[in-house]
């Protein structure tokens, strides 16, 4: 189901509000997965599998009095971590950008947020070093066919993110974007390359990329996080 479908509460914008919205500012809006592949990647160990299928995009253009659907398949790819039943699923692109489009594993298997990161990272290392991507964007929000949270849905809860530039109050941002802005290497919002972009949306930049850049040049990127706490620098490749 299409985002402006679904029935919206009193205080949100009417039907025809949410449809010129979608309109004037196209996203597509994945249906379905299918067609799923398993294919083999050299040096991938026995914990993963990856496979490759189709997603169906669903886009709404045209006008408010005559609105059509489009639906594209895009080419997806997924890795499974059977250990921890972590799926990662990406959209693969004809430009440098990949779209991560969900992260996600059962509730009974949530309630350590590092246990997401190996398989993460693996597919962070599949995108840029096998498929050749300089950067990736993905949305720090519900994903698709949300499996929910194990207990308190705590993930669009604002929570302070850095201090803002010359005040002392902060920056406030939904509590999972801040989790993967913490932990997620060379990653920043993606607000800071365009207004376009989604609140909630991130980043991550391939570390062959950064290698070309110069001292000033990553230090630019760190000065994005300000005083947040993280576990990684950008500066930290030119060690």
């Amino acid at each position: 189901m299409h985002g402006f479908l679904k029935n919206p509460s009193p205080k949100e914008k009417t039907w025809t509000e949410r449809l010129q919205e979608h309109i004037d500012n196209p996203r597509k809006e994945i249906t379905k997965f299918r067609r799923w592949k398993i294919k083999r990647i050299e040096g991938l160990s026995q914990d993963y599998i990856y496979k490759t299928g189709i997603a169906d995009g669903l886009d709404i253009v045209g006008t408010v009095e005559k609105p059509e659907v489009v639906i594209d398949r895009l080419p997806v790819s997924l890795l499974f971590h059977q250990p921890t039943q972590t799926r990662v699923v990406w959209q693969r692109t004809d430009n440098d950008q990949a779209t991560i489009l969900m992260v996600d594993r059962p509730k009974y298997k949530q309630g350590n947020g590092f246990a997401l990161l190996p398989p993460l990272e693996k597919a962070l290392d599949i995108i840029f070093n096998q498929q050749g991507y300089k950067s990736i964007y993905a949305r720090a929000g519900s994903p698709i066919k949300d499996v929910g949270c194990r207990n308190k849905d705590w993930r669009a809860d604002l929570v302070a993110w850095r201090t803002r530039t010359g005040s002392v109050r902060p920056v406030l941002i939904p509590k999972l974007q801040a989790f993967w802005l913490r932990m997620c290497k060379y990653c920043v919002p993606a607000k800071c390359f365009g207004a376009d972009y989604d609140d909630t949306g991130i980043i991550i930049f391939s570390p062959n990329d950064l290698k070309t850049l110069d001292k000033e040049a990553l230090q630019e990127l760190d000065d994005i996080h300000g005083d947040a706490k993280r576990k990684w620098k950008f500066t930290d490749l030119i060690k």
